[in-house]
């Protein structure tokens, strides 16, 4: 019977497949699975920090409250957080913001006038190609 209802199954996505590997507990712990989905991982929440917004303001609370007092997006850090929580709400995934003394003020000023987010390479260059 089993053999049956599971023959009719559809087929997975390729989303659903990797959401349901990211939902595995210490996936990050095979190097080969950890290295195929470093690309992906880091090009999604570059996008996610960067043009996934409402209203031209960041979705993150956190990305809201740095860049809101001046910062600029650094650096993506693969698998930085390996707590549950960080596994859980990252996928371990963390951001590196950077305060510029000098275009602290302006960074403000610009993001609070125009919505515009000082992104440096570190972001930027999973968002290519």
């Amino acid at each position: 019977l089993l053999e049956r209802l599971f023959a009719h199954k559809q087929p997975k996505s390729p989303l659903d497949s990797l959401l349901e590997l990211l939902k595995t507990p210490k996936w990050h712990s095979d190097t080969q699975t950890a290295a195929l989905l470093k690309p992906l991982l880091l090009k999604l929440a570059a996008y996610y920090l960067t043009i996934d917004t409402h209203h031209g303001r960041p979705l993150c609370p956190v990305a809201k409250f740095h860049i809101r007092n001046g910062a600029e997006m650094f650096r993506l850090n693969y698998l930085a957080d390996l707590s549950m929580k960080g596994m859980r709400t990252s996928f371990g995934m963390m951001i590196n913001y950077h305060y510029p003394l000098d275009e602290i003020e302006s960074n403000h000023a610009r993001y609070e006038m125009t919505g515009e987010v000082s992104v440096r390479d570190g972001v930027l260059k999973w968002l290519e190609e």
